[in-house]
């Protein structure tokens, strides 16, 4: 997962740097990181990424 397509899941889930950070277990300082290529992003930060992602999907295709 790049920098950008973290931003652009952050987004289309909705989430402030903070939000995602509190779901995930780690700091606003650390998305803001990962977010501007100063650290690197971990495989289980983006698999995690992934699962918020597909749970926010399936809850608006449920939505009528």
């Amino acid at each position: 997962m790049t920098a950008q397509e973290l931003v652009l899941i952050r987004k289309q889930l909705g989430l402030s740097q903070e939000a995602l950070a509190e779901s995930l277990g780690y700091s606003r300082n650390s998305v803001a990181r990962w977010e501007t290529n100063r650290r690197p992003i971990r495989a289980l930060v983006a698999l995690r990424m992934t699962q918020l992602l597909t749970e926010h999907l399936r809850k608006d295709a449920d939505q009528p």
